[in-house]
């Protein structure tokens, strides 16, 4: 289902080029979109590794139900969600999207409750400091082996700093705890940082 913009938005011939335009749908057009989703989830088998739903502008309505009907998956190790209008609205930098919080508490509650889940992209999104900070809490106290992707976001610098420096205290932990457990290290999930033209970007980071 990867790049499939179809499933969050609907198209349209631009009159002086020809090409193809995605819109975004209203909220209304959005909850059927978010039942169709659900419903593929829930029918979808057991066995699914891999779930790719990058580039479907999918937005925080349809994924925060998505998240919640995918929740409990023991064998899902890798879910994409990258490029999907998720976070904030980039046209209000002083507001914050209460839909953002909300998709962000559904994506921590699916990382804590799908056991085999070891990557979770959320690339070229929108999310913010705060939304980073609570992705990074999730995976200190409830799912240390997972990684998630936040290239490309609105997260500051600062933002970056302090995350690099809470992952290195928690692989600081891992070792001592694994030296008091016969030296067998356990791998710790985390947010690394990265510089790139386009400012700060963070990329899934794990531990030896």
């Amino acid at each position: 289902l990867h790049s499939n913009p179809g499933l969050g938005g609907t198209s349209r011939q631009d009159s002086m080029s020809g090409k193809p335009i995605v819109e975004e749908v209203d909220e209304l057009s959005m909850l059927g979109v978010s039942e169709g989703l659900v419903g593929i989830a829930r029918h979808m088998s057991v066995g699914v590794l891999r779930l790719s739903l990058g580039s479907c502008m999918l937005g925080n309505v349809a994924t925060t139900a998505l998240a919640g009907s995918l929740r409990g998956r023991a064998m899902l190790q890798e879910l994409d969600l990258s490029d999907n209008n998720l976070g904030h609205c980039l046209a209000e930098q002083e507001k914050n999207d209460p839909k953002a919080q909300e998709v962000c508490e559904s994506l921590c509650n699916l990382i804590c409750e799908c056991a085999g889940l070891r990557r979770l992209s959320l690339a070229l999104n929108t999310f913010r400091d705060f939304e980073a900070l609570q992705f990074a809490r999730c995976l200190c106290r409830e799912h240390r082996d997972a990684k998630i992707d936040l290239a490309a976001n609105q997260v500051s610098a600062e933002a970056w700093e302090a995350l690099e420096f809470v992952d290195s205290l928690d692989q600081q932990q891992a070792a001592d705890e694994s030296t008091a457990a016969s030296g067998s290290r356990r791998a710790r999930g985390g947010l690394a940082v990265g510089f790139g033209s386009g400012g700060p970007v963070g990329g899934g980071a794990g531990g030896g």
